[in-house]
This record gives C-alpha cells, structure tokens and sequence, in this order.
C-alpha cells in the first residue's frame, strides 16, 4: 500500500539506469522518494527544558522566520516535535507502549524539506542526520 501511495504521489523515476550505472543488477529502491530523517537523541535538551520552550505555535513561528510557505509541513513536524517531548514524559514503563513516529518528507526539489528539518533540529539543539 505505500508503495502504491508513492508511485501515486511521487512516480517512478527510471532507477533500473540508475543502478545499472554503478554496476547493481537489481536497484534496491523502487521509487526514489527524498527522505529526511531527524535523529533526536533524548539527552540532547533537558526534556523539562524542551517542552517549556518549544509549544507548537513557538516552533511554527520560529520557522515562520526562515521558510516561505509549506504551512501544513511546519505544523506537522511542530506537532511531532511536541509529541516526542511528550512521549519523554511518560514513566519508564510505559515508553515501550506509545511508539515513537517518525518524519517522512516528500516533495520536489527545493519545497523546503531539508530546511525545514534543519531548523528543526536547530531549535530542538539535536544533531542533524541527513
């Protein structure tokens, strides 16, 4: 089903040439989709720290200030960003019960993904992994 939901969204991109190119028989990826992953590392901010800085509306407001437009993409990674502070909160055995989510950013070329993530990471003071 995802794949189906990429090929839709997305398309294919010939990766057949692409891998054959650099001597692979078979490509590993179907569909070339950009991904960007944040890699927060929970000892990065001080947890109490993070949640009294970094409401939704902050985060928004903050990115507001560097990336024209994407609006739905800045509330959802704001969104996802308090979750994960929230997910902290919750008494050690219970952590294992609420799985954490991940980001997955789809779009074109130059939309704002890697920036978006970048200032992301910035204003969460977490390592950037791209």
């Amino acid at each position: 089903m995802l794949r189906q939901t990429l090929r839709k969204h997305v398309g294919h991109v010939g990766t057949r040439r692409v891998f054959s190119s650099i001597g692979l028989s078979q490509p590993e990826v179907e569909t070339a989709v950009p991904v960007v992953n944040l890699v927060v590392e929970e000892t990065a901010v001080d947890s109490d720290e993070l949640g009294r800085k970094l409401k939704p509306k902050e985060v928004v407001d903050q990115l507001n200030k560097y990336i024209v437009g994407q609006n739905d993409a800045k509330k959802a990674v704001a969104v996802a960003l308090r979750n994960r502070w929230r997910r902290q909160q919750l008494p050690d055995d219970l952590r294992p019960e609420v799985s954490p989510k991940n980001i997955l950013m789809i779009g074109p070329t130059g939309c704002g993904k890697t920036e978006i993530a970048r200032r992301l990471a910035k204003l969460a003071q977490a390592p950037f992994v791209k």
